[in-house]
């Protein structure tokens, strides 16, 4: 069994990475969640028309799948901040590692928009707090 008395632990920029990694799941699940309301109703042609009905299912569907893919994108951006901050917690001399995996993330997260938008501040704080601590 190792000692990790002489290691250093990344406390703040492991509990910023995690609450980070946890809002971008929520977000992500918030997301998914969202895209079932975004799925055509049967019975909207009698009362919109049949123009209209045919503008709704030409629509809706494909935005539908977008919601589903970036939600999916954005829970899997947030297991992997969640994981890297675990990562650096566990294995203090990989923690640099684990930084640079926490910030990537962070960033590519923030493109997806989801977490909204704090989950990948606090991620992308979280990975520069660590590789600064790592000087």
């Amino acid at each position: 069994m190792t000692s990790v008395a002489n290691e250093q632990r990344f406390g703040v920029p492991v509990v910023l990475g995690a609450i980070g990694g946890m809002l971008e799941v929520l977000g992500g699940l918030v997301l998914l969640a969202m895209a079932s309301f975004y799925t055509p109703m049967f019975g909207w042609h009698r009362m919109l028309g049949m123009m209209m009905y045919s503008q709704i299912f030409t629509v809706v569907p494909p935005l539908s799948q977008l919601f589903i893919w970036v939600s999916f994108f954005t829970i899997a951006c947030g297991c992997l901040m969640v994981y890297s901050s675990y990562g650096m917690y566990r294995i203090p001399s990989r923690g640099g590692t684990f930084a640079v995996v926490l910030l990537a993330t962070s960033l590519v997260g923030i493109f997806a928009g989801n977490g909204f938008w704090f989950g990948s501040i606090l991620g992308i704080a979280g990975g520069l707090l660590a590789l600064w601590r790592r000087k």
